[in-house]
């Protein structure tokens, strides 16, 4: 339960990884959506990462709903509010790791919307934090500042008829990755601003290669 976990700064859900398996030791972690809390990415996860352990935090700004960093009023991310969270976030994910006796080089990051654009964020700013991820629909956090993610994989999926994030706006997402130096696999999908199962099953076959490759 919630209550019996430790305090690492974050309300949010953990499952270890199931002691009968044999996957590598891997940790997804969960990034919701504006408006979402711990709970909803949690069977997306199941899905995804049946064989690893999932953690996954609630957003600790209240505007217009739970988000992980604040919005300007043009709409775009608040660079300096979400630099910030993102390393609040990078530490919540340490201290999971030296609390679960997690590997820290094997955590994975699923993000959707708001959480795609802090796990972009993170992946930038602390690169020592993620093996790679999957990112839906979010924004591009910041620009460009010379950092580099050495080849680290990452899934981008977006909807073609999203009505919240553009296709121009999601390429801008994609291009920072890969002028940082990520390995980029792109899919658009025929949806809008959502987490489709034809999103999940992409995601979950792309996130198990990449685990067959560690």
């Amino acid at each position: 339960m919630t209550s019996a976990l430790p305090d690492l700064g974050f309300e949010y859900r953990y499952r270890s990884a199931p002691e009968t398996t044999d996957s590598s030791p891997h940790t997804l972690l969960l990034l919701h959506g504006a408006g979402g809390d711990e709970n909803s990415l949690w069977s997306a996860g199941e899905t995804m990462a049946p064989g690893g352990a999932l953690l996954s935090p609630r957003g600790k700004v209240d505007q217009n709903g739970t988000r992980f960093f604040r919005r300007t009023e043009a709409g775009g991310p608040d660079a300096d509010d979400l630099h910030a969270r993102v390393g609040e976030l990078a530490t919540f994910v340490s201290d999971a790791c030296e609390a679960f006796s997690l590997d820290p080089s094997a955590v994975w990051v699923f993000g959707f919307s708001n959480g795609a654009t802090m796990a972009t964020a993170l992946a930038l700013d602390h690169p020592e934090a993620l093996a790679g991820g999957i990112v839906l629909a979010g924004l591009a956090p910041f620009a460009h500042q010379g950092r580099t993610l050495d080849g680290k994989g990452f899934f981008c999926g977006h909807g073609r008829s999203d009505e919240q994030v553009s296709s121009a706006d999601y390429e801008d997402v994609v291009e920072l990755l890969v002028t940082a130096g990520a390995e980029v696999e792109l899919h658009w999908f025929d949806t809008g601003h959502e987490v489709t199962q034809e999103q999940l099953a992409g995601a979950t076959g792309w996130l198990q290669r990449q685990l067959e490759k560690a």
